[in-house]
């Protein structure tokens, strides 16, 4: 395809366009984790594409407060955003990840009995079904007692 003058002026129309819209999205992203109580200067978003439909939607992972954080999944629909999943997590430990094509979130809980640093902890694993991100495990995570008398968790 030769790139006339007029072709260059619409794909560079269309270039501006599309960051627009990008940028945009970025905003509104960014703007929930504010509203949530997250904190912008670590948090994590990942782009992902939704089995089996194919829909694009964006994995917000960050912490709330010192020792808590959440998980959210938005997509866009007709430019407006909508939640698909929202959980939030008594530890700072979310994590997200696709296994054999499946979209897991994984977020670590604590029971605070008797209190934060020692109490009982397991990992929540939430998986895409199709429609939302439903809860499959709760896996016990061990803990022990490092050298330097820390408590340390990990999963089995």
């Amino acid at each position: 395809m030769r790139v006339t003058p007029c072709r260059a002026s619409w794909l560079l129309l269309w270039c501006l366009l599309l960051s627009g819209c990008v940028s945009s999205h970025q905003r509104t992203l960014n703007r929930l984790i504010k509203e949530d109580g997250g904190s912008l200067g670590i948090s994590h978003i990942e782009s992902i594409v939704l089995p089996p439909q194919g829909e694009p939607a964006h994995v917000l992972l960050y912490p709330v407060g010192a020792h808590a954080s959440r998980a959210q999944v938005v997509a866009f629909r007709h430019g407006v955003p909508a939640v698909l999943f929202s959980v939030g997590s008594s530890t700072p430990n979310t994590d997200f990840r696709i296994e054999q094509g499946v979209p897991m979130i994984m977020l670590e809980q604590a029971d605070y009995a008797p209190d934060y640093a020692t109490g009982y902890r397991y990992a929540e694993v939430y998986a895409w079904d199709g429609n939302t991100f439903s809860l499959k495990a709760k896996n016990p995570l061990e803990q022990h007692t490092d050298k330097n008398g820390f408590i340390v968790t990990e999963s089995p």
